[in-house]
């Protein structure tokens, strides 16, 4: 069965992106706001809000390692004034 056949579709070969070489939208025909706004402008803000979001991501999974480094100060911090504390109390 053929699907689409009278659909309009958006193809962005402009993606801004490393990861992706270009993106095809499909126009949703019932969709009110392509009659007020120029569909290639609503396409480029969807696709930029899309690739922003990746990067976000990207960011989030390349510095997993500090909330690690972070607790572990906090740990060696607590456990270093736990053990002057200790010393203290045993000194008196």
């Amino acid at each position: 069965m053929i699907k689409g056949v009278n659909k309009q579709i958006i193809e962005i070969k402009c993606t801004n992106n490393e990861c992706f070489e270009r993106a095809l939208l499909f126009v949703n025909s019932n969709c009110e706001l392509f009659s007020e706004n120029d569909p290639q402008v609503m396409a480029g803000e969807y696709l930029k809000k899309l690739t922003d979001e990746m990067e976000s991501i990207e960011r989030e999974d390349k510095q997993p390692h500090d909330k690690t480094l972070r607790s572990l100060l906090a740990v060696l911090f607590g456990a270093i004034v736990t053990s002057v504390l200790v010393f203290v109390l045993i000194a008196l």
